[in-house]
């Protein structure tokens, strides 16, 4: 029993330090900070982790203005065709 008992301490105090160097690399990253990429037609404002443009306001009437003041290039449907 004495030897089983030193067995295991000796097994728990060597696999310990790389125990905690796993749970040290799964930990989650942080979350990205959220900017204001662009102001929907319908007023809503479109918060975003990245700077990109498509699909932005997709679900609000499209985009009245972006965040950065790049120029809007469509202003609505332009053709009938669906």
């Amino acid at each position: 029993m004495t030897k089983l008992t030193i067995a295991l301490g000796l097994a728990l105090s060597l696999l310990t330090p790389f125990a905690a160097l796993a749970a040290e690399a799964t930990a989650p990253a942080p979350a990205a900070e959220k900017h204001a990429v662009a102001t929907c037609r319908d007023g809503k404002t479109l918060y975003s982790a990245s700077s990109e443009h498509r699909g932005a306001c997709s679900g609000h009437g499209g985009v009245a203005s972006w965040a950065d003041g790049s120029p809007v290039k469509a202003h609505g449907k332009t053709t009938d065709y669906r």
